[in-house]
């Protein structure tokens, strides 16, 4: 039998859409997702005074929490995500700085896997050019 989705509504807040500013807004949360409603006696979060916004996308930073995308392992890169979780940034492109090709290389294979996962939104390689016909450009 699968786990029941438990419903949060959030109210009060001021919401943040494309569209504008919504105040004394109220959002439905079933699990890790928005829904239309929620069933009767979900609990309420009452939030005036405080914003709701969509997640942040960050699409160039080299790590957070102590953590950096271009050195150590999983758990490093993991650490710097719920960093950047923890502070609205969603989404996230992971930055490596210029290296030996092979230690690129090595990073690729780390960061992708994350990729793939979904964890990350993608890698960044930051540095001169790759090609060696186009080094020094």
């Amino acid at each position: 039998m699968a786990a029941s989705t438990e419903y949060t509504v959030l109210t009060g807040a001021t919401v943040v859409l494309p569209t504008g500013q919504v105040p004394d807004g109220r959002l439905v949360v079933a699990g890790e997702r928005i829904a239309e409603r929620a069933p009767e006696g979900a609990p309420e979060v009452d939030l005036r005074g405080h914003w709701l916004v969509p997640g942040f996308v960050d699409i160039h930073n080299h790590g957070g929490g102590g953590a950096a995308f271009g050195a150590g392992g999983v758990e490093d890169v993991r650490t710097a995500l719920a960093t950047h979780r923890a502070h609205g940034s969603t989404t996230v492109v992971a930055s490596t700085v210029t290296g030996e090709l092979d230690a690129l290389a090595e990073r690729a294979g780390l960061l992708s896997e994350l990729a793939e996962d979904g964890e990350l939104a993608g890698i960044h390689f930051e540095g001169p050019f790759i090609s060696p016909c186009r080094k020094g450009a």
